[in-house]
C-alpha cells in the first residue's frame, strides 16, 4: 500500500532529496518559479523555490516552453485576468518575461527568451504559495496558472536595468516606475491589479506543485 502525504508533511531532507531527483528527471519536466515576497535572509531576493509538474497549456507557445500536453479546452475554464479571492474565476495569475536577459549562468537571466536561447527554466514570477494550513477561501493558491506575460520597456533596456525579477512585489513597482508592461503578445483588456495591472496573455497552465523545497536564494 502505497501512502500520500500532503507536501506540508515532508521533512526538510525529503524535499531537498525530491528536488534533487526532480533534476535529475526527464521524463517529466519540473520547473522552479520565484515565490511571492521573500526569505527571511534578504526581503528583495524573492521567497524560496518551489517545484512543480507541467502537464498541460492551452496555448501552444507555453506548451512548447514548459513542456506539456496542448490542452485548448482549458480555455473553457473563466475567467482571465480574475485572480483576487472574491472572484469567480479559478484561474491564478503569474507573470512570464518575453524580453528577460539570456547571459546564462549570471543570476539575472530570465523568461522566454533565455528559455529558447539557453533550454533553461524561464523562471516565472509568482504571486502566492501553496499554503495547506490556510483552509479559509482566502486561500487564493490554484494550480490553474492564467499567464500575464510582462515586457522590459525600452527605456529600460537602454538604461540597463532589465534583471531577474525576484517577487510579485518587485514586479509591481517596476510596473509603476515605467520599466515593465504587458508584452505585446498580451491581447487587448483589462489589466489584472493582482500582477500589477498586466492584461492576461489568455494562455492556462496546468501545473500541479509536487515540492517546496528549503533551498538557498538563487
Amino acid at each position: 500500500m502505497v501512502i500520500h502525504r500532503r507536501a506540508a508533511e515532508w521533512t526538510r531532507a525529503e524535499c531537498a532529496d525530491r528536488a534533487k531527483r526532480l533534476r535529475h528527471t526527464r521524463s517529466r519536466e519540473s520547473h522552479r518559479h520565484q515565490g511571492p515576497h521573500g526569505d527571511a535572509v534578504d526581503p528583495g531576493r524573492g521567497k524560496q523555490y518551489f517545484y512543480h509538474l507541467v502537464t498541460d497549456a492551452s496555448a501552444t507557445v507555453p506548451a512548447v516552453l514548459e513542456k506539456g500536453v496542448f490542452a485548448p479546452k482549458l480555455e473553457k475554464i473563466p475567467q482571465f485576468g480574475e485572480s483576487l479571492p472574491e472572484e469567480e474565476s479559478a484561474l491564478l495569475g503569474f507573470s512570464p518575461v518575453l524580453n528577460g536577459r539570456t547571459d546564462k549562468g549570471s543570476g539575472e537571466d530570465q523568461g522566454f527568451s533565455t528559455a529558447l536561447a539557453n533550454g533553461v527554466d524561464p523562471i516565472n514570477v509568482f504571486p502566492t504559495s501553496p499554503d495547506n494550513d490556510k483552509s479559509s477561501r482566502e486561500n487564493n493558491y490554484s494550480p490553474l496558472w492564467d499567464a500575464h506575460v510582462s515586457m522590459w520597456t525600452q527605456a529600460a533596456i537602454d538604461a540597463g536595468k532589465a534583471h531577474r525579477i525576484h517577487s510579485m512585489d518587485e514586479q509591481k513597482s517596476l510596473i509603476r516606475e515605467g520599466l515593465l508592461t504587458s508584452a505585446s503578445i498580451n491581447p487587448p483588456g483589462s489589466g489584472n491589479p493582482y500582477v500589477g495591472g498586466l492584461r492576461p496573455t489568455q494562455a492556462i497552465i496546468n501545473c500541479p506543485v509536487i515540492a517546496h523545497p528549503d533551498l538557498p536564494p538563487q
